[in-house]
């Protein structure tokens, strides 16, 4: 259950609501990027996830893509 701030519906909700499909499209690659790049580190579970798989993570998308879109591309996954 997402939670809602004093700008109202819609907003400081999480999940994908009200999202285009490119928007859906690309929260999908990110959090599959996040589990591909775990599961290559042995990580079946989230439990396993520690500290250093989410640095090596970003570290990852910083060698590919500009700051800010390792940026979204991180906190992309927070929003599952």
């Amino acid at each position: 259950m997402g939670s809602s701030d004093s700008r109202g519906p819609g907003h400081g909700t999480s999940g994908p609501r009200n999202k285009s499909p490119r928007t859906l499209e690309t929260y999908g690659e990110a959090v599959g990027q996040f589990v591909n790049h775990v599961g290559r580190e042995g990580i079946v579970e989230v439990g396993g996830v520690e500290v250093a798989h989410i640095e090596s993570f970003i570290a990852d998308l910083l060698a590919v893509y500009s700051p800010a879109t390792a940026n979204n591309r991180f906190r992309l996954r927070e929003r599952f």
